[in-house]
């Protein structure tokens, strides 16, 4: 399993070296873009494990299904922090406070409390779930204004 993750990884690096630069050697404007959307796609299928666990609890079959979706986790949740910092970096290229740095920052923080889970004990899963919440409002905050601060 950590070979597939190192595996995504290092393709996902190497796919945006391949994309920073369009002709001339100048930055691509779609490059922002594309790392935006996977984003997108890591972030939704991050936060849809919560409710499809509570959807799908006397749904026979789901539990195998949820059960290699926890397992992938993990990994996703890390590549979306890559992808968003990489959609942050193409976009902007400096650090600005921005909706998409809260945003970013928040997702961070998932991870914090995944990382002290020995220490919070029980409570980091109810943190990381209500933070989850908040990671989503800032997503739509960020989708549709941006520049707010």
């Amino acid at each position: 399993m950590k070979t597939c993750a190192i595996r995504y990884f290092l393709t996902l690096l190497i796919f945006s070296y391949h994309l920073n630069f369009c002709d001339r050697g100048k930055l691509c404007y779609m490059d922002y873009k594309i790392f935006a959307w996977i984003s997108v796609v890591l972030l939704f299928y991050n936060f849809s494990l919560f409710p499809l666990r509570k959807i799908m609890r006397n749904v026979k079959g789901a539990r195998k299904f949820l059960k290699i979706g926890s397992l992938l986790h993990k990994y996703t949740g890390l590549a979306l922090i890559v992808t968003g910092f990489i959609h942050g970096y193409l976009a902007l290229g400096i650090f600005i406070f921005h909706t998409g740095w809260i945003l970013w920052f928040s997702i961070i923080l998932l991870f914090a409390y995944y990382l002290l889970r020995k220490v919070l004990k029980r409570k980091w899963m109810y943190l990381h779930r209500y933070t989850d919440f908040l990671v989503l409002g800032w997503f739509f905050v960020h989708l549709f204004l941006p520049w707010l601060l």
